[in-house]
């Protein structure tokens, strides 16, 4: 069985399932280098292919996602570029459709879009069918939060047993969240929420109220909320979002306004009222509104696993209360739930699409993306021509690594298969000492030029965990992946200071088992035996606003456009010479 898995739309991204497996999965962003690249993945999709070693025309189904909804999408084929959904189409339906939160007015505007929208799938159908030489018939579409359901069902351990799914995110296909439950062998919808009572849309226009960029910065709105003085926070929570949602007794979200035009109301309420208090009292609300519709829906159904899904809950700080319910008894979050991961979705869907009683694997690592060998990376320094480096080659490059930690040098790693998702997981990382918080502002300030209130994540050797963390139990939620925050022990607030949030004191880790990735394992194995530390700060190996690096050109340049001094190109030390 040969699937292949396409998500079109914000943060376009390709997978590919083989018998049972996900093998390959990028995003469009990390090849075009434009961030949250939208249009059709053509360089993810022949990347996957390759990969897999497999011909398009062998491919036994193409699933792409969404039914409706389809955001401005170009793609290049051919004669150039060319639009497929016009941004005017767009601009009329979020300025006429989605002003008013009036039923009727919504099924119809939703009917005629859908119309429209499903004739430019068929447009969209062709030119893939065309681009890839593949029959038409092999192409289908499934909905966007049955696709979330099942990316984060199929690629967690769950199979037999009964679980809830949760799906959040801003929008897909005219709805914004959906409560779903799993018997052991079928998804069944019981719940789902219209795009106007979004509380993802919420996130998209406070983050641009706060005068950031919405669809990207979200993240930044969390890491300021902790900040927020309690008096200001909630004297801003009373004025706009202590009673802005709801959730009613059928598990759906409602809210007092239409959410998806929610801008106009935000400035008006919430004039006067710190930048910080506006996060913090979204970041309470979110918590809130999330952990009531949970434990509601637990207490219906009687069922204490629960899935998650969805961009919302890329919010670690949220996803740690949830997590922190003594309801629950096991959950697991998809480790990078935006719409990228609606490729894997798509992969799963077919998959059963073409033999419900297939048997699928859980993802058991995240690194499914490009790879270059030592030739590549030599052949690649020696080109670029620079002479503001020298390289050198070592066998025990880990060690090397280690030991420039161990000094208080900042290392950027460049190995092995890149990483799929927003999260870096040592292979394309910046890796220094967690315990020496000056190394804080000088990766701000001379690498990735963050905002200054952003905090670090660690990677943590996973026998280690509990001398770092308190709750929740690692044993409950996926820690592997940096997508749950954690309270922290006396110890981490010495070990662990440039990597966690200096003000609540907690941590977004990545908890890193032997089997996972060896060559990094190795490395953190020698700075312990340093120092003894078994954990590092690890941060994206990027400029702010660029994507992770994806191949040793990227690595070169990011590296000399930086202030980084050392570079780990596979097995290659590449050192800045001195001015």
């Amino acid at each position: 069985m040969k699937v292949l898995g396409v998500h079109i739309g914000h943060n376009s991204t390709a997978a590919i399932l083989i018998r049972g497996r996900i093998v390959a999965c990028v995003s469009e962003e990390r090849f075009t280098r434009i961030k949250n690249q939208g249009g059709i993945p053509i360089r993810s999709i022949r990347y996957v292919l390759h990969n897999a070693g497999i011909k398009p025309e062998n491919l036994d189904l193409i699933v792409i996602s969404s039914l409706a909804n389809a955001p401005h999408v170009t793609y290049e084929f051919k004669k150039g570029r060319r639009s497929i959904f016009r941004e005017a189409l767009w601009k009329v339906y979020k300025e006429f459709f989605t002003k008013y939160k009036t039923t009727d007015r919504l099924i119809k505007c939703n009917k005629i879009s859908v119309a429209i929208q499903q004739k430019l799938w068929q447009t969209l159908d062709n030119v893939l069918s065309d681009m890839l030489g593949v029959d038409k018939s092999k192409i289908i579409h499934a909905e966007h939060h049955l696709l979330h359901a099942y990316s984060v069902l199929y690629s967690s351990p769950v199979r037999d047993e009964e679980a809830l799914i949760f799906t959040c995110d801003g929008e897909g296909d005219f709805l914004s969240a959906t409560v779903n439950i799993f018997d052991g062998d079928k998804i069944r919808r019981v719940s789902k929420t219209l795009y106007t009572d979004s509380l993802g849309w919420l996130w998209y226009e406070t983050t641009k109220y706060l005068g950031m960029k919405p669809n990207e910065h979200e993240y930044k709105v969390m890491g300021l909320a902790p900040y927020a003085p309690v008096s200001g926070l909630e004297n801003c929570y009373k004025k706009f979002f202590a009673d802005l949602i709801e959730v009613n007794d059928d598990l759906s979200f409602n809210s007092k306004i239409n959410l998806s035009y929610s801008y106009p109301r935000l400035k008006k309420q919430l004039e006067g009222f710190r930048f910080d208090y506006i996060a913090g009292a979204l970041q309470k609300l979110t918590e809130e509104l999330l952990s009531r519709w949970i434990s509601k829906a637990i207490d219906r159904y009687k069922i204490h696993t629960a899935l998650f899904s969805g961009g919302v809950f890329l919010n670690i700080k949220a996803n740690m209360k949830i997590a922190l319910l003594d309801k629950l008894r096991k959950c697991y979050f998809m480790p990078s739930g935006g719409d990228e991961s609606l490729a894997i979705g798509c992969a799963y869907f077919g998959a059963k699409f073409l033999d419900p009683s297939a048997d699928l694997e859980p993802i058991k690592t995240l690194y499914l993306g490009p790879s270059f060998d030592d030739t590549h990376i030599e052949d690649a320094l020696e080109s670029s021509g620079s002479k503001l480096y020298t390289y050198t080659k070592y066998n025990d490059i880990e060690d090397v690594i280690a030991e420039l930690l161990t000094k208080g040098k900042i290392v950027a790693r460049f190995k092995d298969r890149m990483e799929w998702g927003a999260r870096a997981l040592g292979n394309r990382s910046i890796l220094a000492d967690a315990s020496d918080f000056s190394t804080v502002k000088i990766i701000n300030d001379m690498i990735k030029q963050r905002d200054f209130w952003m905090p670090f994540a660690p990677t943590i050797l996973d026998d280690f965990s509990p001398q770092y963390i308190k709750e929740p139990s690692p044993e409950k939620v996926n820690g592997q992946y940096m997508i749950i925050g954690f309270m922290t022990t006396e110890q981490a607030k010495n070990d662990l200071k440039a990597a966690m949030h200096p003000y609540d004191l907690t941590i977004r880790p990545q908890i890193l088992p032997r089997d996972h990735n060896p060559a990094y394992y190795k490395l953190i194995v020698s700075f312990y035996e340093r120092t003894g530390r078994p954990a590092i700060l690890n941060t994206s190996f990027n400029l702010h606003g660029e994507p992770i690096v994806c191949n040793v050109h990227d690595a070169i340049n990011t590296f000399l456009k930086s202030g980084l001094e050392y570079m780990a190109l596979g097995n290659y030390l590449v050192t800045k010479n001195k001015r």
